[in-house]
């Protein structure tokens, strides 16, 4: 007996490595990257319980009526589209991208428009995604059977492409009774938190609420706290999405909430908006960061902090065009550099398909050639240079890399532009394209084509912004 004893044990010891390797890598949300995730695009057609357009605009129920159109949509940046299967994809009131080709989108409700996002996600080294669940909608049962459908699907991409996810629910401290009922369906009846790629951190299963002690929504801390005490009863490990000013309870905070920031155990606040250029995010981190950070670290709450890379909702709720611009990334990656030099090594990035507001680091068109051309949207080449449509995707992962340690940390963005096959491109629209570099010419413009064609060519042996090789015109 005692032979056979130490047989066994030896076995353990010789199957414990081999057993740690086939469990999923490690589902902790600290360490990570992880995207907000919508899923939340419909189309007439698609099957879905939702039965209309929504989020590329506002459909009828049952009704083709709605469908996006000129005057008529609710997204700015245009997805590039090129990879999604026909079956997927919906023709819209749109006109004709300036290539020619018709103007469909695709419905984020099929499973192999999930399956395709999260082989993104594994390509590009994020980490996984936080799905959305606002509760509000979930009232209508329509979109309840949408968002559960939505979320048994994610849960089957995850484990596919193994990466970790969990619940973010958008929701307000007077949802407590309905809200328990929603997260008891979701553990009784989907049973998407037994997943082995359901995020956990310190051996809980991890929730995220956003919304508790913004202006703007019910000022109830009680009920707030007795939402998060619950979960932490059953065991959960609870990330708030706070305002930003949750620390001073002031701005977008309701005054009196500090008990409920206290009891989450991780702290994520918001910053999509909060500043606008590089120096903005400079005095964001002074102002707002580092002071949170240090209230956090002594009061043993963990932090998760925001990065977006730029935003705009013309389309939707009017302001400018290309509001926060993208700066080629630039705007990105200083967030990035600074969170990395606090010593950060998570982040949160918002969003990961929000076409709405344009901050999605999804693909998107790359250039004028790829959206309606009766109908303004912003493109990854907007700010003057080629970008492809995968560019922050390519970001991210970069950003993945930086924090987790294994590749160093630049003060600018070190990625190419775009990859081959295709590299540049170009109709020299401006706000939607690469423009040329004019230095020799008060008024470039003004020189027939004629004249110029012969001083554009392809050169060699300079510096350039995408290799050793770029187009340049020029005069002689």
């Amino acid at each position: 007996m005692l032979k056979r004893f130490h047989v066994l044990n030896l076995l353990l010891v010789c199957w414990l490595p081999v057993l740690a390797q086939v469990a999923p890598a490690a589902q902790s949300v600290k360490g990570k990257v992880i995207s907000g995730y919508q899923a939340w695009f419909n189309c007439y057609g698609d099957g879905s319980p939702v039965a209309r357009w929504r989020h590329w605009s506002a459909g009828q129920y049952n009704s083709n009526n709605g469908s996006p159109a000129p005057g008529a949509i609710s997204f700015e940046a245009y997805p590039d589209v090129k990879e999604y299967p026909a079956s997927v994809m919906f023709q819209t009131n749109l006109g004709n991208t300036n290539i020619g080709d018709p103007a469909k989108l695709f419905t984020s409700w099929q499973p192999q428009t999930i399956d395709l996002h999260f082989s993104w996600m594994q390509q590009h080294g994020i980490d996984g995604a936080a799905l959305q669940r606002f509760l509000g909608e979930t009232r209508d049962g329509v979109f309840k059977r949408n968002r559960d459908s939505v979320a048994v699907r994610m849960r089957r991409a995850a484990e596919q492409y193994q990466r970790i996810f969990y619940i973010m629910y958008d929701m307000s401290a007077d949802d407590t009774t309905y809200f328990k009922n929603d997260w008891l369906h979701i553990e009784n009846n989907l049973g998407v938190v037994n997943s082995p790629y359901y995020a956990h951190q310190d051996g809980k299963p991890v929730i995220c609420l956003w919304g508790f002690g913004f202006t703007g929504r019910t000022n109830v801390p009680a009920h707030s706290i007795a939402i998060i005490n619950w979960l932490k009863g059953k065991g959960y490990y609870v990330i708030g999405g706070v305002p930003t000013n949750w620390r001073t309870s002031s701005g977008d905070s309701h005054p009196g909430y500090s008990a409920v920031y206290n009891s989450f155990d991780m702290l994520s606040p918001w910053s999509v908006g909060r500043f606008s250029n590089n120096a903005g995010a400079d005095n964001f981190i002074t102002n707002h960061v580092t002071p949170d950070l240090a209230y956090c670290n002594t009061n043993g709450i963990d932090y998760q902090p925001v990065i977006f890379p730029g935003f705009a909702w013309s389309n939707w709720n009017g302001g400018a065009v290309n509001q926060i611009p993208r700066n080629k990334g630039e705007f990105f990656w200083r967030q990035v550099y600074n969170l990395k030099n606090l010593g950060f090594n998570t982040a949160y990035i918002a969003m990961f398909d929000e076409y709405d507001e344009a901050t999605n680091i999804m693909k998107m068109a790359d250039s004028y050639f790829d959206v309606p051309h009766n109908q303004y949207f912003l493109t990854a080449s907007a700010d003057g240079s080629y970008l492809s449509p995968d560019f922050y995707l390519r970001l991210t992962g970069q950003a993945t890399k930086v924090f987790k340690g294994t590749t160093p940390l630049t003060t600018n963005v070190n990625i190419p532009f775009s990859v081959a096959p295709l590299w540049f491109r170009t109709s020299v629209q401006n706000g939607y394209d690469a423009m040329p570099t004019w230095t020799d010419s008060p008024d470039p413009t003004s020189i027939p084509k004629s004249v110029l064609s012969p001083l554009c060519g392809v050169v060699t042996g300079e510096t350039s912004y995408t290799g050793n090789a770029s187009i340049r015109a020029g005069y002689g």
